[in-house]
């Protein structure tokens, strides 16, 4: 036996992102046994082979199809009989797709669009009395409302200042109070701050002023939510591609990548997927969670 060739069960775990009990489920299925199992110690030890077989138990979960039918679907050993279960498979499948598209129709049509001007205390207390008229509680709550300017700070207006620091921040926590008596217990709030509230941009000081208040924010309304258990985090994203960049010449880009440790301004997708994750989080409270490709670490 080439000892080379072969994977112990964690190993094999690891690679295939999996979990040793995982594997130890599979082997008592009869979907995945081991190549061979040391008789002095016990120990299981898998080749390649496995790792490709895994990857199709996977793929194959992951459209709907039960282990079980997977397991009959490899007992299959003449064509005749492979071609018959693929298909049917294939339909499972079909009526998997079908199922989460009318699934997800139902949910569309629950989702409510509503406008509000967030710079003006009158127009968000309008938007929270039809929150309140049309749901009867919140589970989450995301503020990722947000403005700037690229003046300098010797042209600000009074007028520009105050509509931004309501926007980025006075709002925002009069959006807080007023949907607090109907937040569920145990609920979730995130706010979208930035590394400009870390980190001083002598293009952006009003935006960053906000933004750091905005982290302070989050860490002092976890005792003010803590009675109903009402999680309250925030991300801080650095450059991220939106249409805010529209405008900026490639040497700006070339020069602020310069400085990202990844090379690149982040997608939304991502930050949305980190702003998921972090609502969902049981545990995670009172925290300002950087997202910004390595920024300045140079």
């Amino acid at each position: 036996m080439d000892y080379d060739m072969l994977f112990s069960i964690g190993e094999l775990a690891n690679i295939c992102g999996i979990t040793p009990k995982t594997l130890r489920y599979y082997d008592k299925l009869g979907l995945l046994k081991p190549a061979y199992i040391n008789t002095t110690n016990g120990y299981r030890f898998y080749t390649r082979w496995h790792i490709t077989r895994i990857s199709t138990i996977k793929q194959l979960q992951n459209i709907g199809i039960s282990l079980d039918d997977i397991h009959t679907f490899f007992m299959q050993d003449d064509e005749t009989n492979i071609v018959g279960c693929l298909s049917g498979l294939l339909k499972h499948q079909e009526k998997y797709i079908a199922a989460q598209l009318t699934e997800l129709e139902q949910k569309q049509k629950k989702i409510r669009l509503l406008q509000a001007d967030m710079s003006s205390y009158d127009e968000m207390m309008k938007f929270v009395s039809r929150i309140k008229e049309e749901a009867s509680h919140v589970d989450w709550l995301v503020n990722n409302v947000g403005i700037s300017t690229y003046a300098k700070y010797e042209d600000y207006t009074f007028d520009e200042w105050t509509k931004i620091v309501n926007t980025n921040l006075s709002v925002p926590v009069f959006l807080v109070k007023e949907l607090r008596p109907i937040m569920s217990e145990g609920g979730s709030i995130l706010f979208t701050g930035s590394y400009a509230g870390q980190q001083a941009y002598s293009s952006s000081l009003v935006y960053g002023v906000t933004k750091s208040a905005i982290h302070f924010l989050t860490k002092s309304l976890v005792k003010e939510l803590e009675p109903k258990q009402i999680r309250v985090n925030a991300i801080a994203p650095g450059f991220i591609e939106t249409s805010w960049h529209k405008n900026r010449t490639p040497e700006s880009y070339e020069r602020i990548n310069r400085k990202i440790a990844l090379h690149r301004f982040g997608e939304i997708s991502e930050v949305a997927d980190m702003a998921y994750e972090v609502l969902k989080n049981g545990y995670m409270n009172g925290s300002v969670v950087d997202i910004h490709g390595g920024y300045d670490y140079f």
